[in-house]
């Protein structure tokens, strides 16, 4: 994984996931893009980098269950009431997915009434 975080990234994710090696290439998309982020296989992990820091976007990878996503989603939003939540899959690059949370997020958040993406959630 790449040391070149943009020093004022755009936004940062967390990414919650199975496989290391693909949450590296993700955080090297993002910072590319100046994005930052941080990785965790982990629910208790991913909850503790959250209570430590300010994150803009949960990412959950398409290999986390619906159960871990179920217990991030709610450890995180205690944490972090604002946060643009988005499951993934490899259909698309990852920095899609983190442009598309933190778009959802904006859009609802302009517009309480809006309909949201059903792979999106957000306060």
């Amino acid at each position: 994984m790449s040391s070149n975080a943009p020093k004022t990234p755009k936004a940062t994710a967390l990414i919650l996931g199975n496989h290391a090696h693909i949450a590296a290439q993700m955080i090297d998309e993002f910072r590319e893009a100046g994005y930052d982020g941080k990785y965790s296989s982990t629910v208790e992990g991913a909850i503790e980098l959250a209570a430590a820091e300010h994150f803009d976007a949960l990412i959950i990878g398409g290999g986390v269950t619906d159960a871990n996503a179920a217990r991030i989603e709610k450890g995180i939003r205690a944490l972090l009431p604002g946060i643009a939540i988005q499951r993934m899959n490899r259909s698309r690059e990852p920095l899609y997915w983190l442009e598309k949370a933190l778009s959802s997020r904006k859009t609802v958040d302009a517009n309480k009434s809006s309909d949201k993406d059903t792979n999106a959630t957000s306060n």
